[in-house]
């Protein structure tokens, strides 16, 4: 078995897969910042009864530092061994071609590894969560830059927060783009204003570089409107697909 977990701002995703890359389990909660070690613990106690097999590896990639440490430590005490740590510098193979290569988070380059292993290059993903952030991805291992807007989770407590005559509300599609009362005014601006950008960054991003792209979609807030996207793939647990590929392919062998 091999335990993959993306600790992103929104959510801590573990995804197990077996020696064949087929999930056996998976486990969702939200981010809690603040957590203890001891929380991270009994968070993955729960991931460890459940495997059918023995632990081969476990495979991190975090973006929030606050976390990072109790995690590793809680891996270490959990599953008796050290993680192998997913960040710019010890995923050699891939070449970022930023100005910092070392400002590329962990997820980002999981997300991009996993479209490459899936041979889904060249590609535009769109990972939609506390931000939608669309990587570009060439071929020959090649990370071209990406593109960050707010997440719908966070326009939507923006609009609460700014105008306050307007209700916290449910993000849900409604049933026509046009909406006939506040909620769903507010439902259809915020998730269509989103698809629309997500269409038309990757239009113009398949515009610049002359190519046609491979478009994936994940994230958390992907299951809400990936019916409704045009020429995109639904990849729900992209970047621990790829952070699953990245041991098997052993292109990681960083322990942390």
């Amino acid at each position: 078995m091999v335990v993959t977990i993306d600790v992103g701002n929104s959510n801590v995703v573990v995804v197990v897969y077996d020696d064949q890359g087929e999930i056996v389990y998976q486990l969702r909660d939200e981010t809690v910042k603040n957590g203890s070690f001891e929380m991270f613990k009994q968070y993955l106690k729960r991931v460890q009864v459940a495997l059918p097999s023995a632990c081969q590896a476990v495979v991190l990639a975090s973006v929030v530092p606050s976390i990072t440490k109790h995690m590793k430590a809680a891996v270490v005490e959990v599953f008796d061994m050290r993680p192998l740590c997913v960040n710019a510098e010890n995923v050699p193979e891939l070449k970022i071609h930023l100005d910092n290569p070392n400002e590329l988070g962990a997820d980002f380059i999981a997300s991009a590894y996993g479209a490459i292993a899936k041979k889904m290059v060249p590609a535009i993903i769109a990972d939609m969560g506390s931000a939608t952030k669309l990587s570009v991805v060439g071929e020959d291992y090649q990370f071209l830059g990406g593109v960050i807007i707010p997440g719908i989770g966070i326009s939507s407590a923006a609009l609460v927060q700014f105008i306050p005559h307007l209700p916290a509300i449910e993000l849900q599609l409604p049933q026509n783009i046009i909406g006939h009362d506040t909620i769903s005014s507010m439902q259809s601006g915020l998730l269509y204003g989103v698809i629309g950008s997500i269409e038309g960054i990757a239009r113009r991003i398949e515009l610049q570089l002359k190519q046609p792209h491979y478009k994936i979609l994940t994230g958390g807030y992907a299951n809400i409107v990936h019916g409704q996207t045009e020429g995109f793939v639904f990849e729900p647990n992209l970047v621990n697909d790829g952070l699953y590929y990245l041991y098997k392919e052993k292109k990681v062998n960083y322990e942390c």
